[in-house]
């Protein structure tokens, strides 16, 4: 979040040096309604977040985009791990869909809602956005590795 702010102030006071051939410190009046704007979204998007996720003693339990949880056996996921770090994101998916509570079919995930990201997804991957989600990504971090193994649950 912090660095998509930084990268448009940059941005701003190049344009206004270069085009408007303004002093570069002019630029910084912008700084403010850039930190608003870049806190009232992380605001927003925390409230909007709300809990994506429960890790029980036999399951990790997750929400799915139509509010509905999705229980998955410590035993049956093939991949668990927290990518990014200013956008963190979960990314899970199942060894066996069918030891899944309630099943999960192919691409299911994606035609509940869940934004697509750039890279090729796997039929039945999860991608579950962790913006906001408290204690934080790096204690799930150590959570994942304590109960998968560093193998399963690796940063990528």
């Amino acid at each position: 979040m912090t660095g998509i702010g930084l990268l448009w102030l940059v941005a701003s006071v190049l344009a206004q040096v270069l085009v408007f051939d303004d002093p570069w410190y002019d630029g910084l009046v912008q700084l403010p309604v850039i930190v608003l704007v870049m806190v009232a979204v992380y605001l927003r998007a925390w409230r909007e977040a709300g809990l994506p996720l429960r890790l029980t003693r036999d399951h990790l339990v997750l929400t799915r985009p139509d509010g509905e949880p999705l229980a998955i056996g410590w035993d049956n996921l093939a991949v668990a791990r927290v990518t990014g770090v200013a956008s963190p994101t979960l990314v899970v998916e199942p060894g066996d869909p069918e030891r899944t509570d309630p099943v999960l079919d192919r691409w299911q995930w994606g035609r509940l809602g869940q934004r697509r990201f750039s890279r090729e997804q796997r039929p039945y991957e999860i991608k579950i956005s962790l913006t906001g989600l408290r204690p934080g990504a790096q204690r799930l971090r150590t959570e994942l590795a304590a109960r998968l193994g560093p193998e399963r649950s690796a940063r990528s």
